[in-house]
């Protein structure tokens, strides 16, 4: 995008305009992403294949936590589950993350989470040496590891009604149109629409 500057995305989230999704991980420290119009959010997310939920007690704990305190900073969802490590309960996060089921009010931990080396193979986010040194005296480090950083919530939060597959499926072409100009099988194959070009076929014709 000519012009963009990160300072705009951020600004847009921030607002509660438009929401990220995670759309699935890419190796440790990548990912899929989707951005929705807050308002478009309940009729195109049905649209695209479902990614695989992860399973486990903190996933749960997780799910469970943003449920029934909503939105939440890392320092509530630290609190509810104090007998789990920092990299644990980060890698449980970020599953749910490019799952799709939970996001953020800011684009920071994405951005973080590819320019780093990821959560690595134990689950931490692995840093250079001079930034694993000891921090300054007076450095607040209240709000948690970058990973964590941002309001978190259940995507769920966003979509208050359910479309029904003829509203979904004219929402998704529309938007398909809008983004490609003229929509071919490979371009709705290549963004991971449920049926494919068949599922949108019928609204083209």
């Amino acid at each position: 995008v000519r012009g963009y500057r990160p300072a705009d995305l951020d600004a847009l989230l921030a607002s509660g305009d438009v929401v990220w999704v995670g759309a699935g991980g890419l190796g440790a420290n990548d990912g899929r992403v989707r951005l929705y119009f807050a308002d478009q959010l309940p009729t195109l997310a049905p649209a695209y294949e479902p990614q695989e939920l992860p399973q486990g007690p903190l996933h749960d704990m997780l799910r469970s936590t943003l449920r029934q305190r909503g939105a939440s900073f890392w320092a509530g969802l630290r609190g509810a589950a104090p007998e789990a490590a920092d990299e644990e309960l980060l890698a449980a996060l970020w599953d749910l993350v490019w799952s799709g089921e939970v996001t953020n009010d800011s684009f920071a931990p994405a951005r973080t989470m590819v320019t780093s080396r990821g959560l690595g193979s134990r689950g931490a986010a692995a840093k250079p040496a001079a930034l694993r040194a000891r921090p300054r005296p007076g450095r607040l480090h209240r709000s948690g590891p970058p990973l964590g950083a941002g309001r978190w919530s259940l995507v769920e939060s966003y979509i208050s009604a359910t479309s029904s597959p003829t509203e979904t499926a004219h929402a998704m072409a529309m938007q398909l149109l809008e983004r490609h100009g003229v929509v071919t099988r490979e371009a709705v194959l290549a963004e991971g629409v449920v049926g494919g070009y068949a599922g949108v076929y019928g609204v083209l014709k």
